[in-house]
């Protein structure tokens, strides 16, 4: 990466997270007051780090669900009757403030439901929830024991042990056809932390094992300058291959980097799942080139009608939302849309609480997704709504499928008690 954009993207980050922490003081109503919902409203609770290590990658994008919840409100005229109060504060990524903020929304706000970007913040509330039968809206899941019975939680991405799997099956495809021969080399590189080591769930490293990959592993701290050291490891181990877990920051270090140990050429980079290479492109541009991706959705350039949806929201509401790959807007509303429905048609709209959102959950089958994703459904024994998933790649401007969709083997629910896991594609 040449100096001058090194530079930027440090002074992009710096300002984010100097602006970020007035922002967050600014998330519902009067602190001085603790307003009830309004017969004819919704109350969604959300907490994300809009400061601390995660900030570049969850920062830029919270407009969009600010905007999203505005249209919803403004131009569909809210869901089955009801307007949709979003309620959010700043964890700063850190589980001891997720608590204490999760506490403030809830004595103040009293939310039915709750939207979680990294749901193994709520840990610490994990008993609270399931006192109150309160569901948890996820889209990725990195903590099995929150999604134990009774599961409040409910994500909509595959997680990132589920996706590993994916990952696998597309390399030995990917060896096969380049005409190479023995076993290939798996390096990874990731955060020590629950979202960092959630491809690791289930035995995944030992299931490559079984398939004919070596897996080769690698961490580095959150906020890291430097990965030349990691890299090098996995370099001198003779890695063919390298899933990396990495939010914005890292992925642009890791691009500068692989590249300065003569690595990039030699070796298919692999990052785990994201929705904001739209920042990576806009802070490194044509440099990232040949990264590949793993998605459980269409790319933008796939064209389906979530995309139009989408940019139809992204234009009404200019300034208000993030470009992002994964067409999660729409997808979201119909979520929405789908649960609330059915809890209205359980209990009727006077007695709509978390418990009816909750049980409507898990009737939810088949979603509508506008075809971003080949399959939406939850249930009783089923907390993660997809079992598929595409290998994508950049472009200089861009992100393009390389693959059709791939199986994903449950190595998630693998991982927690009293639910059985997938079968495996095999």
């Amino acid at each position: 990466m040449k100096g001058g954009k090194r530079i930027m993207l440090f002074c992009f980050l710096a300002l984010l997270l100097a602006a970020l922490p007035t922002l967050a003081a600014c998330g519902g109503d009067d602190e001085d007051k603790t307003p009830k919902p309004a017969e004819d409203e919704i109350v969604i609770g959300m907490m994300l780090g809009l400061s601390g290590a995660a900030a570049s990658s969850q920062g830029p994008g919270f407009n969009q669900f600010l905007g999203t919840f505005r249209y919803i409100n403004e131009v569909l005229g809210g869901i089955e009757g009801f307007k949709l109060r979003l309620v959010w504060a700043d964890n700063r990524y850190d589980m001891a403030t997720a608590v204490m903020v999760f506490k403030q929304l809830k004595d103040r706000h009293h939310p039915v439901m709750w939207y979680a970007w990294d749901e193994f913040l709520y840990a610490g509330v994990k008993d609270i929830l399931e006192r109150d039968k309160t569901p948890v809206f996820t889209w990725g899941a990195n903590d099995p024991q929150l999604f134990d019975a009774p599961g409040m939680f409910f994500a909509l991405v595959g997680s990132d042990a589920n996706m590993f799997t994916g990952a696998v099956r597309w390399i030995l495809q990917d060896w096969e056809a380049s005409g190479k021969t023995g076993r290939p080399k798996l390096g990874t590189l990731h955060w020590d932390n629950p979202w960092g080591n959630g491809h690791k769930m289930g035995g995944s490293y030992q299931w490559a094992e079984e398939r004919g990959v070596d897996v080769v592993e690698r961490t580095f701290p959150m906020g890291a300058l430097d990965l030349r050291p990691p890299l090098l490891a996995l370099k001198d181990a003779g890695v063919d291959y390298v899933w990396v877990n990495a939010v914005t920051s890292d992925a642009v270090l890791l691009i500068r980097d692989a590249r300065a140990v003569d690595m990039w050429d030699d070796v298919k980079f692999i990052r785990g799942y994201s929705g904001e290479p739209y920042d990576v492109l806009e802070i490194v541009g044509e440099e990232a080139e040949g990264l590949y991706e793993v998605t459980d959705m269409e790319p933008r350039t796939s064209g389906v009608e979530a995309v139009q949806v989408q940019d139809t929201i992204y234009t009404w509401a200019e300034g208000e939302t993030h470009m992002a790959d994964f067409i999660t807007t729409p997808v979201l509303i119909e979520i929405l849309k789908a649960v609330i429905h059915q809890a209205v048609v359980d209990v009727g709209r006077e007695n709509i609480n978390g418990e009816a959102l909750y049980n409507a959950f898990q009737k939810l089958e088949n979603v509508n997704s506008l075809g971003a994703f080949k399959e939406v459904s939850w249930g009783p024994d089923r907390r993660i709504a997809n079992r598929f998933m595409k290998i994508k790649q950049y472009t200089k401007t861009d992100l393009v499928a390389v693959t059709d969709w791939i199986p994903m083997d449950d190595h998630f629910g693998k991982a927690f008690r009293g639910v059985e896991g997938w079968p495996s594609a095999d």
